[in-house]
């Protein structure tokens, strides 16, 4: 009988040695041998599954996880044991915001809180990256932005409101506003979360209400100057 496959990661206190669980990721059930006090003590999922004594899973010290991402979880259980988290401080292309939004996502799910703390502020990061790289961002890359803060506003980590103007406003006064609204409009009304779209609708207005008003202060020069 063949012997399920094994998942072994690079990190600094990771070691198959005295481990006391397992973890069964994906359908496929791969096989990652644990420390349930390390799992226990960076995540409230598995603090949860291990100390409840109505779990199955602290009576068998095995823990199913068919629906999460395994490239996700890797990088998750890398840095529970010890690994540096790589942020590059770089725009991202729309595959590695993907990669971002799933690695945001299953931390959350497992209830990692200062692995989650860190990527918001690296979020933080790219919001600001991106305001200096907008060449590079096409719709499609606009498109996973927003899906990313999406995610956030919808767990309740709700990034700077200085740093989503700046953003914003960086597109309309480099006359790209047009690919934020084509992104805008991929989603479906339901999708994006409510609160997102309504703080975006505000710094929109804000910065129509703001050229309106610097058009109007400058007429009233142009229309002395016609008469002269």
């Amino acid at each position: 009988m063949a012997t399920a496959p094994q998942l072994l990661i690079d990190a600094p206190f990771y070691s198959t040695d005295f481990s006391d669980c397992t973890l069964l990721i994906g359908p496929d059930e791969l096989k990652f041998m644990g420390h349930r006090n390390i799992l226990s003590i960076r995540s409230a999922f598995f603090r949860r599954a291990f100390q409840s004594e109505g779990f199955r899973e602290a009576r068998e010290k095995t823990i199913r996880l068919p629906e999460v991402q395994r490239g996700a979880l890797t990088n998750i259980l890398r840095w529970i044991y010890g690994a540096h988290l790589h942020c590059p401080d770089e725009m991202l292309t729309a595959n590695q915001w993907n990669h971002l939004l799933k690695f945001y996502e299953t931390a959350d799910f497992l209830g990692v809180h200062a692995l989650i703390e860190k990527l918001v502020d690296y979020f933080q990061r790219l919001l600001n990256i991106a305001e200096k790289s907008l060449n590079k961002m096409d719709v499609q890359n606009t498109y996973m932005l927003i899906t990313c803060l999406g995610a956030f506003y919808s767990r309740g980590k709700v990034v700077s409101k200085e740093s989503l103007k700046q953003i914003i406003w960086a597109y309309a006064r480099e006359n790209k506003i047009t690919t934020f609204q084509k992104s805008m409009e991929m989603f479906e009304e339901s999708e994006l979360n409510g609160r997102l779209h309504r703080d975006i609708s505000f710094i929109l207005c804000d910065f129509v209400n703001f050229t309106t008003s610097r058009h109007k202060r400058k007429r009233p020069d142009n229309a002395a100057g016609s008469k002269k």
